[in-house]
């Protein structure tokens, strides 16, 4: 199977699997817990990911940087959207999914989240 990626190329699309990461309904403390955690994960893999760029060539990530102030507009967000539900005693559905896809890299790896 081939797929069309964003750089115009071709890769060859080895397997998928999906694997449900969250799926229920939450209260809103504990949405808060798991999204939150979630995505300070991802803003702490950014943050190192380009203190250790720095380190090694003496220039930040401008991809991580950008990453990490997309997570923390995202984190505010989810943070409204709870309190909301909070406010009005609601309970929040949450789905998500991890989808891994094995390509052929032709030397372009894809660090965009």
């Amino acid at each position: 199977m081939q797929k069309e990626t964003n750089s115009g190329k071709n890769e060859n699309i080895q397997s998928l699997h999906e694997y449900p990461l969250i799926e229920g309904v939450f209260t809103a403390d504990d949405a808060t817990t798991v999204l939150l955690a979630l995505i300070n994960s991802k803003i702490n893999f950014h943050q190192l990911e380009s203190f250790g760029l720095q380190i090694r060539s003496g220039n930040a990530s401008a991809h991580s940087e950008q990453r990490v102030k997309a997570l923390m507009q995202m984190k505010e967000d989810i943070r409204q959207l709870i309190q909301e539900a909070r406010e009005n005693g609601q309970v929040l559905s949450i789905q998500s999914d991890i989808r891994i896809t094995a390509v052929t890299d032709n030397g372009n790896v894809n660090t965009s989240n």
